[in-house]
């Protein structure tokens, strides 16, 4: 791959790479991101750095990234070093990127809007409009877009999983020698969805901000809330290369 094919894969999201780090580490939106990277920091020593910066990592990340040279050297050495990729099931990480949605507006939340002509959006309908851009060849914002592209499986050696992320963190640790990561810090943020075991029938329920917020939240509700048989097909339409290359079960344990 040259760099400009790498600048179209990437599209201004680059690995995250370091020349003495021994890996390449790939990720999606809503698919902990979040904690990888600040992994990927503490091992190389910038975590505290990256901290003081701003307690969102991402804006330390961003300009760590911009640095000059960044992608000429991650194209020089991505050939002698592993690429790992975190990957989510495609389940919860659909829901996961509803509700940031519901939230915080982003994610075509206003299109959506003027789309249905509603102030609240259900899940459904949100797989729905999702959907429709990605029939129509429209952009998908990095939030709800696939994980994966299949230009990935020539450079990709290994996926880990976010169900499992404590015990591929440390797997990678122990291979290649790294520091061992305080992960019960690592993983804490503000920024994660808080979910229980509670099922209410949210499939269909239109949700928006204020409503989520003071009625759905307090409830504490398990994902599976979400779920009837249209949308676990939706989603398994959506994002069925994510499935197929990182191997997840259609069927709905979440």
């Amino acid at each position: 791959m040259n760099v400009g094919q790498n600048q179209a894969m990437f599209a201004g999201r680059y690995p995250s790479y370091h020349k003495d780090f021994p890996l390449i580490l790939y990720w999606t939106h809503k698919c902990g991101c979040t904690v990888l990277n600040k992994w990927f920091f503490y091992q190389i020593g910038l975590l505290d750095q990256a901290l003081r910066y701003h307690p969102w990592i991402h804006r330390f990340r961003e300009r760590y990234c911009s640095e000059p040279d960044y992608l000429a050297n991650l194209m020089k050495d991505y050939q002698h070093k592993e690429s790992v990729k975190l990957v989510r099931n495609p389940y919860t990480r659909a829901v996961s990127s509803f509700l940031h949605a519901v939230k915080t507006g982003c994610c075509h939340w206003p299109e959506m809007i003027d789309f249905y002509q509603k102030n609240g959006i259900s899940f459904k309908q949100f797989l729905h409009y999702v959907r429709h851009r990605q029939q129509n060849r429209s952009e998908l914002e990095w939030h709800i877009h696939q994980q994966c592209k299949p230009e990935e499986k020539a450079f990709i050696s290994r996926y880990i999983y976010l169900e499992n992320l404590q015990t591929e963190l440390r797997q990678l640790e122990k291979q290649y020698a790294l520091k061992h990561a305080p992960t019960h810090q690592l993983f804490q943020s503000n920024h994660h969805n808080v979910k229980g075991n509670k099922v209410i029938d949210l499939a269909a329920r239109a949700l928006n901000a204020k409503h989520y917020q003071e009625r759905i939240r307090p409830q504490n509700p398990s994902y599976r809330s979400f779920y009837d048989e249209e949308n676990m097909q939706l989603v398994q339409e959506i994002f069925q290369i994510d499935f197929d290359i990182c191997n997840y079960s259609k069927e709905l344990v979440i």
